[in-house]
């Protein structure tokens, strides 16, 4: 921008200054849309003097105490035509904003019943797969996992889960070698050789079916 063309320009606190009014008051009018601005690349405001002149010939700033209040009635013809047009352009926004919210209710509806439906599904399906193998030849120790087991299953409300007795001492052999009684579960030795507490058995079924 030349020189010449810089001097046409005023910042806020120039204009400021030019109507007698505060820095801030010159903000609310441009952000009302009441005075138009041009920005720097640096982000500043920048007011036209030819503007300003208007604004000041045809526009009376009222005060009430301290606290300076918008433009007072008999404002320029430009800036009725201004606010009445943001005016306008704020109900069709808020009819824009009016469809679009009932388009995504419409679009939540039909989408969440499905997820949900296969949600239930997957969980379902998850759990029919679940199966704790209990590795023993019929030991006491055995039984009481395999007891203790089924009680925290139950307790877990995991319906679909089952406990399996695995006697036979060459499918136990197969897990590689281990003390028993031993618990398998999604096919991985979890613990072998004890019958662990009820609350250190429940972390584990809970840590293996997550």
């Amino acid at each position: 921008m030349v020189k010449d063309e810089r001097s046409k320009y005023l910042t806020v606190k120039e204009a400021a200054q030019t109507l007698g009014v505060t820095p801030l008051t010159i903000r609310r009018y441009i952000y009302r849309g009441l005075l138009d601005s041009q920005r720097t690349p640096g982000g500043q405001h920048r007011i036209a003097v030819d503007d300003l002149t208007l604004l000041k010939k045809d526009h009376t700033a009222v005060k009430t105490g301290e606290k300076e209040d918008v433009l007072a009635p008999g404002s320029h013809v430009k800036t009725q035509l201004r606010l009445q047009k943001l005016e306008e352009e704020v109900e069709l926004l808020k009819n824009q904003l009016a469809v679009v919210s009932s388009g995504c209710i419409r679009i939540k509806e039909m989408v969440e019943e499905p997820l949900a439906l296969m949600a239930e599904e997957t969980a379902q399906e998850l759990s029919e797969r679940l199966v704790l193998s209990v590795l023993g030849p019929g030991c006491q120790a055995c039984d009481s996992l395999a007891a203790l087991t089924e009680e925290i299953l139950h307790e877990l409300r995991l319906k679909h889960a089952s406990v399996k007795r695995v006697r036979d001492l060459e499918k136990i052999a197969a897990y590689g070698p281990l003390l028993t009684p031993a618990l398998v579960l999604g096919g991985n030795v979890v613990m072998s050789g004890v019958v662990p507490s009820r609350e250190q058995l429940t972390r584990i079924i809970k840590a293996g079916v997550n």
